[in-house]
């Protein structure tokens, strides 16, 4: 096709030069007080004869500065500067939340080599967080197999990311391939606490030590969660012992977390979920017992099970005499009466956390969020209350 446009321009060439010689007729170019006559076959050699020297000055120019270095250097500082116009288009959409966005500009743009690590982090996050396995899956597999130098990075990340995110399943698996690092071996004993392997936990604890993970401020948010879990994996190591187990995984505590209400609250929602509701409750109490928190009465109050759930009210209203007036243990009281089946005294304990919380948000203002936070638990929980008191009505009605 290409050989058939060329052939066709020469005839047709041919032809209007032919045509042009028997009549060539002629222009009239005037420029103000100058003016130009001249044939057409002129005229067009002359047209011709402009664009070749242009041509060839522009071929000398051109030689003389690759020959200088000067249009190579401007051609890949312009190449540089539209990549970093992608790079910087996909960071901005990365900023903005739209992962999405992100990972395309990065993916479109021509991304220098020592950008490439930050290009495929970012697409990365983009699969995890859409929760497209199969693209992330294929994206490993390529760093793995064209881009070695990164895929321990990419990993790590990987691996961070789906912990944050709540996929815990598998993640144990790639970690323990990669090389020990305080990122390697923190990440591992997460994922060991958070699918509940206490043997793991107890095996690798030494090496997390050594690693320098409990002194890493990349660890600093899980650092409550590293401790509860280890406390609960010397606890189930103890278990065989005649001392209550939660005694044990408590003394093996630095004294500063001890009293830390996010650690202990961790330790008995693993001690609860590991089927012990009633050595998390003796957890609590023996923590309250030394230091009033707030955050842990409510944790005592969420462990509704059966199991001595009398005795956990009564201990509840032995708090109760000391302060009356305390919402959270009155919401923690109102909580396990309703699970008792206690809803009268579970309906006066609500209304009361109720309203202490009420008066105490008006003198606060609106700027008490945590007054604003618990009186929503506190509706929640009353909402439940009606729900189950109108299932048992209707449940006596039809009996009856």
């Amino acid at each position: 096709m290409k050989w058939f446009w060329v052939l066709s321009t020469v005839v047709l060439g041919a032809l209007a030069g032919a045509t042009l010689l028997n009549d060539p007729g002629y222009v009239l170019i005037r420029a103000g007080d100058l003016v130009f006559e001249s044939s057409i076959a002129a005229g067009v050699l002359t047209l011709l004869m402009l664009v070749f020297i242009v041509f060839v000055l522009y071929a000398g120019v051109r030689h003389l500065l690759l020959s200088a270095g000067v249009f190579a250097k401007w051609r890949a500082e312009r190449q540089h500067s539209k990549a970093s116009d992608s790079w910087q288009q996909g960071v901005l959409a990365f900023a903005r939340g739209d992962l999405r966005g992100a990972a395309m500009a990065v993916k479109s743009a021509r991304v220098e080599s020592d950008r490439q690590l930050e290009a495929l982090l970012i697409q990365a996050w983009h699969f995890v967080q859409a929760g497209e396995d199969s693209a992330l899956q294929q994206l490993q597999q390529s760093v793995s197999a064209n881009q070695p130098q990164h895929s321990e990075s990419l990993e790590l990340g990987v691996a961070r990311w789906q912990l944050q995110a709540g996929v815990f399943d598998g993640a144990a698996i790639p970690l323990a391939k990669l090389p020990r690092s305080t990122e390697q071996a923190g990440l591992l004993l997460w994922s060991h606490i958070q699918n509940a392997k206490w043997s793991d936990v107890s095996s690798h604890w030494p090496v997390a030590e050594r690693q320098g993970v409990l002194k890493a401020e990349t660890f600093r948010g899980q650092m409550p969660l590293l401790r509860a879990g280890k406390a609960m994996a010397d606890s189930i190591a103890a278990m065989q012992q005649d001392k209550p187990a939660w005694r044990i995984g408590l003394r093996g505590l630095p004294k500063q977390w001890q009293a830390d209400a996010t650690t202990i609250g961790l330790f008995a929602e693993m001690l609860a979920t590991q089927g012990k509701p009633q050595a998390a409750r003796e957890l609590i109490q023996q923590v309250l017992s030394k230091r009033w928190l707030s955050s842990l009465v409510r944790a005592y109050g969420e462990i509704n099970t059966a199991a001595q759930l009398a005795a956990a009210i009564e201990q509840l209203h032995g708090w109760l005499a000391k302060k009356a007036d305390d919402p959270e243990l009155l919401l923690a009281l109102g909580r396990l009466s309703r699970a008792n089946g206690q809803h009268t005294q579970a309906h006066k304990h609500l209304v009361l956390a109720a309203k202490a919380v009420g008066s105490a948000v008006q003198q606060a203002g609106s700027e008490s969020s945590e007054g604003n936070e618990l009186l929503q638990l506190i509706t929640l929980e009353l909402g439940k209350l009606n729900l189950t008191s109108s299932v048992s009505m209707n449940a006596s009605g039809a009996s009856s």
